[in-house]
């Protein structure tokens, strides 16, 4: 990607493409992560629910689906404690 740098830092910014074009006023009308349950997956657990949502564009709903479906824990300070020891 040519852009890597500029295309992450709107994501960190905004959420997505998406919502950034959307700030100024320009219809973006593709989809920005397929396949975006798998690639989410690691994550699950290892971050708070909300901030997983926010990057991928879907509700958080969606993301506690997945935890039930992948019988995954929930994000814990205690995980995060040990997140940062590693």
């Amino acid at each position: 990607m040519r852009f890597a740098g500029l295309y992450r830092s709107i994501a960190f910014h905004h959420g997505t493409l998406h919502k950034a074009f959307e700030k100024i006023g320009i219809s973006y009308p593709f989809s920005e992560i397929p396949k975006w349950e798998k690639k989410v997956l690691r994550f699950l657990g290892r971050m708070p629910d909300t901030v997983i949502a926010e990057c991928a564009g879907v509700s958080v709903n969606k993301i506690r689906y997945l935890h039930a479906k992948h019988d995954i824990p929930h994000y814990t300070r205690d995980v995060a404690i040990g997140e940062i020891r590693k």
